[in-house]
């Protein structure tokens, strides 16, 4: 897949992720091409995945959803993994301020924007 056809496919997963989530315009919308492995290795010490093939995709914005347990979340900030070939956002992480990691998307490849 071309990176404009994975961008504008991505752009249109992520938006519509970020609606749910009650945020329309999210921010510093970056991914990079990686697989699940590498990507949960970034975000969570001493874990690991699949090496299937993944998007990791961050942005910014203002989260908020009350998810199934009953619980209410929030966070300014989100890390998603996309399934590439099913183009399904497969899990995601949302961190208040103060709990974003700090991490490097580059060191897992070509970091592009939306």
């Amino acid at each position: 897949m071309s990176q404009n056809l994975t961008g504008s496919s991505l752009d249109s997963l992520v938006r519509e992720w970020a609606r749910k989530w009650g945020e329309d315009n999210p921010s510093e919308i970056l991914w990079v091409t990686t697989t699940r492995n590498e990507a949960i290795q970034l975000l969570h010490d001493n874990v690991t995945s699949t090496n299937d093939a993944a998007y990791l995709v961050t942005l910014r914005g203002d989260f908020s959803m009350l998810v199934d347990t009953g619980k209410s979340l929030h966070g300014v900030w989100a890390a998603l993994l996309v399934d590439p070939v099913h183009m399904e956002v497969r899990t995601y992480t949302v961190r208040p301020a103060g709990f974003i990691p700090d991490i490097d998307l580059s060191a897992l490849g070509e970091v592009s924007s939306i």
